[in-house]
Order: C-alpha cells, then structure tokens, then sequence
C-alpha cells in the first residue's frame, strides 16, 4: 500500500512539473491581457507569477521588463531584459539599447 502510495504521488508531481511550463505561459497571455486593458498591477503580478512558476520563461521575463521600463523602473527593466537576450529575444536588444 505504502509503495503504490509512493508511486501514484510521484506521478501526479511529475505530471505536476511536466505542466508548470505552459501555466507559466497561461500567467504570461493574462498579463499581456491585463497590459492590453491598462492594469498595471495585475499585468505585473501575472508575469511575476509566469516567471516563478518558469524562470526560463524569456517572453515574460521580456514583458515584466517592458512593464518595469513603462513604470521607470530601469533597473528592473534592464534585468529583465538581459534574461530575456540570454533566452534569444531580438526585441530585448533593442529595449536594453534606449
């Protein structure tokens, strides 16, 4: 009983991790919704969220910077779009630029 335990919870958190990249990409789409509608503050909790759920997620990482550098943020913008370069973004180089 103990070992088919064992076994079905380690299915479910690997089917589990299998999944955290495409919720990360659902989290990414709400914010760019949220931008689309001028909330702000949800945008940035989305691609925040996005992003800890995927931190290899070079599309939120280029969002969250876009959203830094709307809100004069620099510092963060620039972070964000450095991981976003490292992840093959073009638009990142130019955003990282001005």
């Amino acid at each position: 009983a103990k070992l088919g335990a064992t076994g079905l919870l380690s299915l479910f958190m690997t089917g589990f991790w299998l999944l955290l990249p495409p919720i990360s990409s659902l989290y990414n789409l709400i914010g760019n919704n949220a931008l689309d509608k001028g909330r702000l503050g949800s945008a940035l909790q989305n691609y925040q969220r996005s992003i800890a759920l995927n931190p290899d997620n070079k599309d939120a990482h280029y969002n969250l910077g876009t959203l830094h550098e709307d809100l004069r943020q620099f510092k963060e913008a620039e972070a964000n779009y450095r991981i976003a370069i490292q992840g093959g973004v073009p638009k990142a180089y130019n955003n990282l630029g001005r």
